[in-house]
């Protein structure tokens, strides 16, 4: 059992890298001393401590940090065993003596090389040596040259005591001190950069030096064996879940203009570089959706378009798979989001249209208005200031679509706090303000400083109770939507009302004219209309029913000597039958008609 796992650890660590170089002569058969310390090389030094495993772990990361790429390159060269020499060397680097382990493994190497001669005889020793393989080992099946190794007798007893001496000691913890040192980091990065430069990967070439593809179309297809990994060639790979990839191949990876269709139903046709989707390359996916744009390391990366299943369409810029920099969303039902986008999010500097007709253009923060900004309605009214999570908050202005402009504070999408409100016949309203342009006490102030107004208003309109003063006149009463109403006072130079308003108009009140004359009854859009009496300047008056600012209908007319009218009333004047009642209580009977003069009993 031990040396089926060993044989496991062996496997994965030398498929990985793993080379062992020997002279295809040999002049003179090596000592037994040599022998024994080339066999503990292998055994413990490769096996035990893997440094063939460390070489290849610490080059890879320092090939990514040295010459700025990224991991799946690095990989990919290693893969490819473009730079198998190179490890080699950095093997022999970090066990050297000059600034690697070497000084400090020699007790070690002493120890295994003691074991090794006491464990095996000079016959074994010198039949293992001379069987070890001539050439890299890179492919499982090269194991099988080695399986001798396993049927030597003593051979679980050395390797336990090789595990054994590997494991925690004096030695083994001055080992690890040292590899974690400055020092002997810095060595090897040093000595690595160097030896990159050499193998032909200097700074400048970033590292990755690959054959130019130019044209696919001049490509040979891929050899049928896949034990040599396929590069400069088209070929094709099938899987067993019944996808496959059809296109050219760079040291066994996807790499050109390629297809790839997945046992999904998902489709990818574009470029390919080290086995993953780089460059310009279109993804179809199972319910139709589609990404066209740039790839990198199989993510969307750079600029881009999708096409989504419910109609949306995203064109601009991608990170890591995700709508991020500037890009335009536009929905299906006409909604528009053009701007900065970070992971998904509208975030930063945009503009976006809603499907009522709403523009709003400034700063976005998690998909909603944040920051400054400014926003115009289908009907014409704007704002300009500050929002918070899609509403306006804090110090903005806001015009109607009257014209009226309110500038000061807001919270929740609502007026709150101090603002001024200017409304487009010029008067200016300065106070705290409530939800929806509305306050209790607010003093307004025409720019002539012949208007003012002193009271109540409500979603911007004079509202509850309040004085206005315009020119010579000065109500003080009842408001209701910007308009006169209820019951009231108006004062003018010439004239004044006391009692009911309806919407601007009197409705029914007294009214004291400037000639001195009074009227105190019912009024229809300003003109006396319905029941009244009219106290005339003489001394004379008219108690009856009014249409249109006359007397019409049944009514008494009382001069100032006392004289009445009793009879019906057109257009203001006497017509039809009338009763007339001195002052000494006689009674006369009168017939009145248009243009000609009453007939009366008794003449």
């Amino acid at each position: 059992m031990f040396f089926k796992k060993l044989k496991v650890t062996l496997c994965l660590v030398f498929l990985i890298f793993s080379s062992l170089i020997f002279s295809e002569e040999k002049p003179s058969p090596p000592s037994l001393e040599q022998q024994s310390r080339e066999m503990c090389h292998f055994f413990y030094f490769k096996i035990v401590s893997l440094y063939d495993f460390m070489s290849l772990e610490r080059g890879r990361h320092m090939h990514e940090d040295l010459r700025d790429i990224p991991f799946v390159w690095a990989n990919i060269l290693i893969r490819s065993w473009e730079l198998l020499d190179a490890y080699q060397e950095l093997e022999a680097v970090m066990m050297d003596k000059v600034g690697g382990t070497g000084n400090i493994l020699i007790a070690q190497e002493k120890k295994c090389n003691q074991k090794f001669k006491k464990t095996f005889n000079e016959e074994e020793i010198n039949y293992l040596y001379e069987n070890l393989p001539q050439h890299k080992i890179a492919a499982e099946s090269d194991w099988d040259e080695i399986e001798y190794f396993y049927q030597v007798e003593g051979m679980e007893e050395f390797l336990v005591e090789m595990v054994t001496l590997g494991k925690n000691n004096s030695y083994q913890r001055k080992l690890t001190k040292f590899i974690g040192s400055n020092k002997f980091n810095d060595y090897i990065e040093d000595q690595w950069d160097k030896i990159l430069t050499k193998h032909g990967h200097p700074p400048e070439t970033g590292g990755v030096v690959f054959k130019k593809i130019d044209d696919q179309s001049k490509m040979p297809d891929c050899p049928k064996s896949k034990r040599v990994p396929w590069s400069y060639c088209i070929g094709k790979i099938s899987y067993p879940d019944g996808s496959y990839y059809k296109g050219p191949f760079l040291s066994g990876a996807f790499h050109g203009e390629g297809f790839f269709d997945f046992n999904d139903g998902a489709t990818y046709r574009g470029k390919f570089q080290h086995q993953f989707r780089n460059g310009q390359g279109t993804l179809v996916y199972p319910d139709g959706e589609k990404y066209s744009g740039s790839w990198v390391n199989g993510v969307a990366n750079g600029y881009g378009t999708h096409f989504y299943e419910d109609g949306r369409i995203y064109e601009g810029e991608w990170k890591n798979d995700k709508w991020h920099g500037v890009g335009v969303l536009t929905f299906k039902k006409g909604k528009k989001y053009e701007g900065d986008f970070v992971n998904f999010r509208y975030e930063g500097k945009g503009k976006l249209t809603l499907e009522s007709g709403m523009i709003y253009e400034g700063e976005f923060k998690n998909d909603a208005p944040h920051g400054m900004g400014k926003s115009k309605e289908l009907d014409g009214s704007t704002y300009s200031g500050e929002w918070k999570r899609g509403k306006r908050h804090g110090k903005g202005n806001f015009q109607s679509k009257d014209g009226s402009v309110y500038s000061g504070m807001w919270a929740e999408n609502k007026t709150s706090g101090k603002g001024v409100l200017i409304f487009s016949s010029g008067l200016k309203c300065t106070g705290n303000w409530t939800s929806s342009l509305s306050s209790k006490d607010l003093d307004c102030l025409s720019e002539d400083n012949k208007t003012s107004y002193k009271g109540g208003m409500s979603f911007g309109l004079r509202s509850g109770v309040g004085v206005f003063k315009e020119n010579d006149c000065v109500y003080e009463g009842n408001w209701v939507s910007d308009r006169i109403h209820g019951m009231g006072k108006l004062i003018c130079a010439d004239s004044s009302y006391v009692g009911e308003f309806s919407f601007g108009a009197r409705l029914k009140g007294l009214q004291i004219y400037e000639d001195g004359s009074s009227y105190e009854g019912e009024f229809d859009l300003d003109e006396q209309q319905g029941y009244g009496v009219m106290y005339y300047a003489n001394g004379s008056k008219y108690d009856g029913q009014w249409a249109d600012g006359n007397a019409q209908g049944l009514g008494t007319f009382t001069t100032k000597s006392g004289t009445s009218y009793f009879g019906m009333w057109s257009s203001g004047k006497r017509y039809g039958e009338f009763e007339i009642t001195k002052p000494n209580g006689s009674i006369q009977k009168c017939k009145y008609s248009s243009n000609k003069d009453p007939v009366c009993e008794g003449n």
